[in-house]
């Protein structure tokens, strides 16, 4: 079994695909493709409650004699409801953007590859 398994890898055909894939411009592929995000907890607990409400406020909600942002509390919440995956033990933006979905809370990060 152990043999078989060698003799596959010595294939021409599998060669062949080595190869295209030490070819392959990485660097450029990942540059045009690879998009990184980072979540604004406030503006998601606004977005999220001006839908829900159908109001239009472009301000966060801060209440009480001790400030307590309702906006970034209910982002936060929003994030980790949405975020978590139950076969992880994280959570992640990609999970989060997969089951909420995309907005103006997604706040896109410059990076360059070299």
């Amino acid at each position: 079994m152990i043999d078989a398994e060698l003799m596959k890898h010595d294939q021409p055909e599998n060669a062949t695909w080595i190869s295209r894939v030490l070819a392959f411009d990485h660097a450029n592929y990942w540059a045009k493709n690879l998009q990184l995000f980072k979540i604004d907890f406030e503006r998601l607990g606004r977005f999220y409650n001006n839908r829900r409400s159908g109001a239009r406020r472009s301000k966060s909600r801060i209440t009480g004699s001790w400030p307590y942002n309702r906006d970034l509390a209910a982002g936060s919440v929003l994030y980790h409801a949405h975020a978590w995956h139950p076969q992880q033990l994280h959570h992640s933006v990609q999970r989060f953007v997969d089951t909420f979905g995309r907005g103006p809370f997604l706040i896109p990060i410059a990076f360059f590859i070299q």
